[in-house]
C-alpha cells in the first residue's frame, strides 16, 4: 500500500467555491506487477462544503474476457453540514468496441 496526505495550501482541488480541500489518500499495488487493486482518495479541509471526510474508494479486478483490470466497483462518501451523502456503483459486463476509419482525399 502507498499512502499520501497533502499538508499546506495550495492544495490540487479545491470545493469550487475558494474552499481548499486537502487530499489524502492510498493505493494498493501488487509489488511484483505494478497493478492497482484498490485506489482511495479523501478530502477534508476549511471548506464551508466539506466540513466532514469525504471519500471515494474504487476496487479493481481482473476481467476474465478482456484480460485487463478494470473497476468493479466505486464507493463514495460525502460529509456535508447537515447530512452525509453515500452512493455506491457496480461495474460489469465490460466490452470491447473497435472502430474504423478511412482518409479520403480530393483532387487539388
Amino acid at each position: 500500500m502507498i499512502a499520501f496526505q497533502e499538508r499546506s495550501v495550495p492544495t490540487l482541488v479545491s470545493d469550487g467555491f475558494g474552499g481548499e480541500l486537502l487530499a489524502h489518500g492510498r493505493v494498493w499495488v501488487d509489488p511484483a506487477t505494478g497493478a492497482v487493486f484498490r485506489t482511495e482518495l479523501g478530502f477534508n479541509g476549511a471548506s464551508s462544503l466539506f466540513l466532514k471526510e469525504s471519500k471515494i474508494r474504487v476496487d479493481y479486478r481482473r476481467d476474465p474476457k478482456l484480460q485487463v483490470l478494470v473497476p468493479s466497483e466505486m464507493e463514495e462518501t460525502y460529509g456535508f453540514e447537515i447530512e452525509v451523502l453515500h452512493g455506491q456503483a457496480t461495474y460489469r459486463n465490460y466490452r470491447k468496441f473497435e472502430t474504423g476509419a478511412r482518409m479520403v482525399t480530393t483532387p487539388e
